[in-house]
């Protein structure tokens, strides 16, 4: 966070605009959150950790599939805010995140694309709690 701020102030001084993403990304990262991610229709998942470190984005039930941290973008909207991440595993696809953080929660939806021919996109919602 400090690292960020710096930056903001740098780029203040020196007469241009800090992007917003760049300062609430960091802000990001050190988050984790603990919950679980399960099918779009289905009200009970799987127990799920959701990790923001170093400009990536990872959802721990996903690595035994392959799926490795992603980059990941943000946007500010009131006191939440929202963020997007492709995660890409090498035998499985890939999978399309979108979430919002608020306070201490993290909910969304992660859509994943496998790689046979002519299978359909899975829907998933996901939800949490920041660790503490």
């Amino acid at each position: 966070m400090r690292t960020a701020w710096m930056v903001v102030l740098g780029i203040a001084v020196l007469g241009g605009s800090a992007p917003m993403v760049e300062a609430v990304q960091a802000s990001l990262d050190g988050l984790v959150f603990v919950g679980e991610i399960g099918e779009q229709g289905k009200a009970k998942g799987d127990q799920d950790e959701f990790v923001f470190q170093d400009g990536t984005f990872r959802s721990a039930a996903c690595d035994p599939y392959g799926f490795t941290a992603a980059p990941y973008a943000t946007q500010a909207e009131g006191d939440a805010v929202s963020f997007e991440s492709e995660t890409v595993s090498p035998t499985d696809g890939r999978m399309v995140w979108r979430g919002t953080i608020n306070g201490g929660s993290i909910e969304g939806t992660a859509t994943w694309h496998k790689p046979q021919a002519g299978s359909p996109p899975e829907a998933y919602w996901f939800r949490g709690i920041r660790k503490q």
